[in-house]
């Protein structure tokens, strides 16, 4: 086993360290500041509640800006589906006034063509 001298052991910096010596008192030192100082933060303090200010605005306004954004995609999207329909409604109608889909249906109707047609001439007309 190996024994360690006292001039070989490590010294550890926390036993070095000493504490208060018993007795003494502990005095408050309060810190003074100039007026300089003083005004030096008080701009500090109001520089900070500008900067707050200012993003809480800026966030207020871009807030402002989306809500009529979104109600203008909404009636875009809505522009979108109305003109599909009504691209839809014209094909319908092009294709149930054809003359060859008019016969057809006055067909189904029970319709017959006339074999002599008659012009009627109305009364007054010049």
């Amino acid at each position: 086993m190996l024994q360690m001298s006292p001039k070989t052991r490590a010294t550890s910096p926390f036993r070095t360290m000493q504490g208060p010596k018993i007795g003494t008192t502990l005095k408050l030192i309060e810190k003074q500041t100039s007026p300089s100082g003083m005004r030096r933060r008080f701009a500090g303090f109001i520089l900070l509640l500008f900067t707050l200010a200012m993003l809480f605005a800026v966030t207020f306004a871009q807030a402002l800006l989306v809500s009529p954004q979104q109600e203008l995609d909404d009636l875009q999207d809505q522009l979108v589906s109305l003109e599909a329909e009504r691209s839809t409604l014209e094909h319908a109608v092009a294709v149930a006034s054809a003359p060859k889909r008019i016969v057809e249906r006055a067909e189904d109707l029970g319709l017959v063509r006339a074999e002599q047609p008659v012009v009627i001439q109305a009364v007054g007309s010049d």
